[in-house]
């Protein structure tokens, strides 16, 4: 099932297909399997089951069970936000591999992983150094990173589940130790492998890296670069983020402009009939430009971001 998932586009579709002659039960507890696996290791969404019959003269079908993969390698729970210090790890990230990695500390955020599947993610990243002088190679914003979430199967030192973190086109990441690195994972790209040798890993992980690095520059997610919680403003999305003349900056323009401030509230039916909160913002610049939102699509939405700040470019 990996290796098929593998091959597929996000969004494409896995079928599996089980001979019958006479009834079916044994598609029945095939497919039982299957979809559990699938909900133990993949995002794969159960689509559609069916059964066929071969002709009409003959007491042999085919069942078939249909599986979807989610559209740019999104999965349930995303985007998950991680905060640890950085720790020390196995060390063979880059002596090995030639991939260094940061580990983060697991028991510190032990309880929102604890349903995460073991596997490669996508994100971004920042290290918030003591010492604001180490930070100056690092950069102003969040880096795009490849996290390894797992047991490291191909590797017989132990079960307990790691939290590796690549960050891309930087080599400096065994000097993070003790220092706060904050997380956002926005896509799942594989489950958790093993491979035969090194060389099979090494390959593989520059495949991840790529797939990463792709799916970053799409403005769907290349928007969580700014993300208030990787940037460090106003870690937790609390009231004061949605008071009157609290700020909000977009990374896309509304209206021609990107820096906003809340200016009034009001209860809105929805669609459904559900009461909806909503917030007015009014662009700083420009006092005729405003916007009602709804405060929960507000706080999901990764182009907006509490307070104001340059977009990167």
């Amino acid at each position: 099932m990996s290796k098929c998932s593998d091959l597929v586009r996000p969004g494409g579709l896995v079928v599996f297909q089980e001979l019958e002659l006479g009834d079916n039960s044994k598609a029945e507890k095939t497919f039982a399997r299957i979809r559990e696996a699938a909900a133990a290791k993949h995002p794969l969404a159960n689509i559609s089951q069916a059964q066929e019959s071969s002709s009409s003269s003959s007491s042999s079908s085919s069942s078939f069970l249909c599986l979807k993969l989610p559209e740019a390698y999104a999965f349930g729970g995303s985007p998950l936000r991680l905060k640890s210090r950085v720790v020390h790890g196995f060390k063979r990230g880059s002596k090995q591999l030639g991939f260094p990695t940061a580990n983060l500390h697991v028991p510190t955020i032990e309880d929102q992983i604890r349903s995460l599947k073991k596997g490669v993610y996508f994100g971004w990243a920042k290290v918030n150094f003591k010492d604001k002088r180490l930070g100056e190679s690092f950069g102003k914003h969040p880096r795009k990173v490849v996290v390894n979430v797992g047991e490291r199967p191909s590797f017989e030192d132990g079960t307990n589940v790691t939290i590796e973190v690549h960050i891309m086109d930087y080599a400096e990441a065994e000097d993070f130790y003790g220092e706060e690195m904050r997380v956002i994972l926005l896509g799942f790209i594989r489950p958790e492998m093993k491979f035969a040798g090194i060389g099979d890993l090494v390959g593989r992980i520059r495949r991840d890296i790529g797939i990463a690095g792709k799916q970053l520059e799409d403005p769907e997610w290349k928007s969580a670069q700014v993300d208030a919680f990787v940037n460090g403003r106003n870690v937790a999305y609390s009231f004061k983020a949605f008071e009157t003349n609290a700020k909000w900056t977009t990374t896309k323009k509304v209206m021609g402009w990107t820096l906003f401030r809340i200016v009034s509230h009001r209860k809105k039916r929805g669609a459904g009939g559900s009461e909806e909160k909503q917030v007015e913002l009014m662009a700083v610049c420009d006092k005729q430009k405003r916007i009602w939102l709804d405060k929960t699509a507000l706080k999901k939405d990764l182009n907006w971001q509490p307070g104001w700040f340059d977009p990167p470019s």
